[in-house]
């Protein structure tokens, strides 16, 4: 028996990749939305 399951491998990968896929979607929103409001609260 392997020390790590295949399955979990899989599922820690999967996740990462979409980590990667999700990061410029939340780096457009904080560009968008969240920075002009800190703009005007300051």
């Amino acid at each position: 028996m392997s020390a790590i399951d295949p399955s979990l491998r899989y599922r820690r990968r999967e996740q990462g990749l979409m980590l990667l896929l999700a990061s410029p979607a939340v780096i457009v929103i904080v560009a968008l939305v969240v920075l002009p409001v800190g703009w005007l609260m300051g």
